[in-house]
């Protein structure tokens, strides 16, 4: 029924916005993308993109809460197995969501995804870490985590 919020066309209209933001994304700063670039990209008008979004970053806060969401059930599972494992679930997840994962990650600073991620496992990464690799100085160790973690992602 036209008019109802999650109806197909709505949910049609908002898919789109959301790919053609993350096309724009591909080539462009977060920073610099504007809500005309998205919306001639995605061929909707203003008064649609804001009927459902704030901003692009309201946009992307969205996306990025959406693949969060996707990803709690991992960070519920952290405690009950090994890092590695962990990782390998988080991984396929990121795998799965590609074009959006890389957008996230290339935009780290302005999304909470990493950060929330980071947060939940640092302190068991950087103790798993001191074993694995031999290293007692903390502030090198809080480095291996994210690094690690995105040379994982790379190479899965």
């Amino acid at each position: 029924m036209a008019g109802t919020k999650n109806n197909r066309r709505t949910q049609y209209t908002i898919q789109v916005i959301k790919e053609a933001f993350i096309h724009l994304l591909d080539t462009n700063e977060l920073s610099k993308i504007t809500v005309t670039q998205i919306c001639r990209e995605a061929d909707v008008n203003r008064g649609t993109f804001y009927l459902h979004f704030d901003d692009p970053l309201d946009l992307f806060h969205k996306i990025e809460a959406e693949l969060v969401d996707q990803i709690r059930p991992i960070l519920a599972m952290r405690p009950q197995e090994q890092l590695h494992d962990w990782l390998k679930r988080l991984i396929i997840i990121l795998k799965a969501n590609e074009a959006v994962s890389r957008i996230i990650l290339a935009n780290y600073r302005d999304g909470i995804m990493i950060n929330e991620l980071f947060s939940e496992v640092q302190e068991q990464a950087i103790e798993e870490f001191k074993e694995d690799f031999h290293e007692q100085n903390p502030h090198i160790l809080k480095y291996y985590f994210p690094i690690l973690s995105m040379v994982q992602l790379a190479l899965f």
